[in-house]
């Protein structure tokens, strides 16, 4: 391995270390706040609904994956369902609809005021995220988001401020 190869490995470890670092120092009551929306939720029977595109999808089905099987502990399952693994909805609500409707279509499915919309979006931009969060407003499910630019979303959430995460490159 060349020494440029190592010390791009060295430095995507550094860049995360200090991720992790900045993130701990600074606003945890988001994080803290998140965390309590969907615990109450889940206490009075309600569900964790999960959105995203890409990544951000991958990163819905692995918070949905852990939940409902087992994160750190043994314990029941928790209801959480990722919006982005039925291919059958996601494609024929794109082809009738439009793509910006694959998560609008399903919160409004399955989503009720007892239930809670984490929206993933990196670039806080997302048409399909913002429609996801409009409609589950629309329901009355609390609505937490994450996103690595300031955007629109910051304006739909529960409560309505943003936090800014930095992106590693």
């Amino acid at each position: 391995m060349s020494d440029e190869a190592k010390r791009r490995v060295a430095r995507a470890f550094a860049d995360g270390i200090d991720l992790h670092r900045r993130v701990a120092s600074g606003d945890l009551d988001l994080i803290v706040h998140a965390a309590s929306l969907i615990v109450a939720a889940m206490k009075i029977g309600g569900k964790l609904l999960i959105c995203g595109n890409g990544g951000s999808a991958a990163d819905a089905q692995h918070v949905a994956a852990e939940l409902v099987g087992r994160f750190q502990h043994e314990r029941r399952a928790l209801p959480a369902i990722a919006l982005t693994v039925d291919s059958s909805i996601l494609t024929s609500v794109a082809n009738d609809y439009s793509y910006k409707h694959v998560f609008s279509r399903q919160v409004e499915a399955i989503a009720g005021p007892c239930d809670v919309l984490l929206a993933i979006s990196t670039s806080g931009r997302s048409p399909n995220v913002h429609h996801a969060i409009e409609a589950a407003k629309k329901i009355g499910v609390k609505c937490n988001a994450r996103s690595f630019t300031p955007s629109a979303i910051s304006l739909r959430l529960d409560p309505p401020r943003f936090k800014n995460e930095d992106r590693l490159r």
